[in-house]
């Protein structure tokens, strides 16, 4: 057998381009481009693997040509292989362009990526930076919007709760109004406050900037407590809070009465790592 010829004909060859729309690499059940695995049925057509068990929980066969799949399905990797060398946009329309592998990362923080209404119940999805205004739109029994800087005040961590002519909570924090803290035109969100075995918790959660926020519990007369901290992503945010104060605690910074005032304010930072529990 010999070698192929090394002439500059082959070689032109081998660098000819194929203008092909980028829609001939979508799959045929969620119609985005196919930048994992792809899947084929016993006939050929592909699937991605996310939608493999969209197809399996349903007929089981192919929508193509309506031929089940076998319990294994053979992987295409020559157009796995192909699609590899493309650069695809953003499926979130942010206008972002990259290879599969790159493109993967970016749309799982993509600024333009669909994300459920933190509210209980709401079933609205928006891009973060039009939560904020979802959120004043739609729910405003149950947000209260402030700017600057709010101040609480907490009877022995879980007892009445109020903010200044709004009174927020009868007896723990269920009943609590989420907080909506505008910074410099951008807004952090004060979720979930809550205690749960003795412990106060909440989350600092931003919309569209990392926060720098404080809370600072305490009065005038009174030692104070400080938690500082970084503002995780509403994206990201989940039943886990950022913020945990054992109310031993209060007993530093209540008054008389047993009460304390808890402030809160934020700065808008940029190229903030998520951060870790704070818990002291």
């Amino acid at each position: 057998m010999t070698k192929r010829s090394s002439s500059s004909g082959s070689s032109d060859l081998k660098r000819a381009r194929i203008d092909l729309s980028l829609d001939a690499f979508d799959c045929s059940i969620c119609m985005h481009s196919m930048l994992k695995q792809i899947v084929q049925c016993p006939t050929g057509h592909s699937v991605c693997e996310d939608c493999l068990p969209r197809i399996r929980s349903g007929s089981g066969k192919c929508p193509s040509c309506h031929v089940k799949y076998v319990r294994k399905p053979p992987r295409n990797f020559a157009m796995e292989s192909l699609i590899a060398q493309i650069s695809f946009p953003c499926q979130f329309g942010c206008g972002a362009t990259a290879l599969p592998a790159d493109l993967l990362l970016h749309q799982k923080s993509c600024s333009m990526r669909p994300i459920a209404c933190i509210i209980a119940g709401c079933e609205h999805k928006c891009p973060c930076e039009k939560m904020k205004d979802h959120l004043r739109e739609s729910h405003q029994e149950e947000v209260l919007f402030l700017t600057g800087c709010a101040t609480e005040t907490v009877d022995k961590g879980i007892a009445t709760t109020t903010f200044p002519h709004q009174n927020l909570s009868a007896t723990d924090f269920s009943n609590a109004k989420g907080v909506v803290l505008t910074v410099e035109n951008k807004a952090m969100w004060l979720h979930q406050r809550r205690t749960e075995g003795g412990v106060f918790m909440t989350q600092a959660i931003h919309f569209e900037q990392p926060m720098m926020y404080e809370m600072l519990f305490g009065n005038d007369e009174y030692d104070k407590v400080s938690i500082r901290g970084r503002s995780m992503s509403i994206a990201d945010a989940g039943q886990e809070s950022n913020i945990k104060l054992p109310p031993c605690l209060f007993q530093h910074v209540l008054d008389n009465q047993g009460v304390a005032q808890m402030s809160i304010s934020a700065t808008a930072i940029k190229d903030a790592k998520e951060p870790p529990c704070i818990q002291l």
